[in-house]
C-alpha cells in the first residue's frame, strides 16, 4: 500500500530559517559587515517578478527558490526537471538529477536564470534555470517513527 508523505508546513519554515540564518552567518563571516537581506520565493512569483519586471537582470543569487521537482515526460527530455510551484513550473538543469529528488519539497541553493528570450520576446518556455554546484535540499517531513 502506497503512503502519500504531506509536507510538515512548520518544519519547511523552520527549515527555511536554519538556512537563512546559516546563509547569514556565512556572508558575516566573509567579512560582509553586514549580511544582504536573502529573499525566498516560489518558482510563480519568480515569473510574475521577471514578467513585471521585463528583464532578469535585477535578480541576484540572493534569491532562492522553493518547489516540487518533477522529471519532464518527453522522452527527448529525459534529463531535464522541472521545478513547479502549486500553479507553475520552470524548466531545471541539475549536474546530477537524482530521482529520489522528484516531488520533494526543495530549496534551490546556487542556481543561473538562463533567458533565450527570441527578438525580446520572453515566454515561460524561454527561461529555465541551470542548478549549479551545490545539490538541492531536501525539505521533506521526517519519517513517521514506528512504537511497535
Amino acid at each position: 500500500m502506497t503512503r502519500f508523505m504531506t509536507v510538515d508546513k512548520e518544519l519547511v519554515k523552520q527549515k527555511l530559517r536554519q538556512e537563512q540564518q546559516s546563509w547569514e552567518e556565512e556572508q558575516i563571516a566573509s567579512d560582509c559587515s553586514e549580511a544582504p537581506s536573502l529573499q525566498i520565493w516560489t518558482v510563480g512569483k519568480l515569473l510574475r517578478v521577471i514578467e513585471a519586471s521585463g528583464s532578469h537582470h535585477t535578480l541576484t543569487q540572493r534569491l532562492w527558490l522553493t518547489g516540487f521537482l518533477r522529471f519532464c515526460d518527453e522522452d527527448e527530455e529525459y534529463d531535464t526537471l522541472h521545478l513547479c510551484d502549486a500553479n507553475t513550473e520552470l524548466k531545471s538543469f541539475l549536474l546530477d538529477p537524482n530521482p529520489q529528488l522528484v516531488d520533494r519539497l526543495v530549496l534551490v541553493k546556487n542556481w543561473v536564470l538562463v533567458d533565450k528570450a527570441f527578438r525580446g520576446v520572453r515566454t515561460a518556455d524561454s527561461l529555465f534555470l541551470e542548478v549549479q554546484d551545490e545539490k538541492p535540499i531536501m525539505l521533506q517531513p521526517p519519517r513517521e517513527l514506528s512504537l511497535d
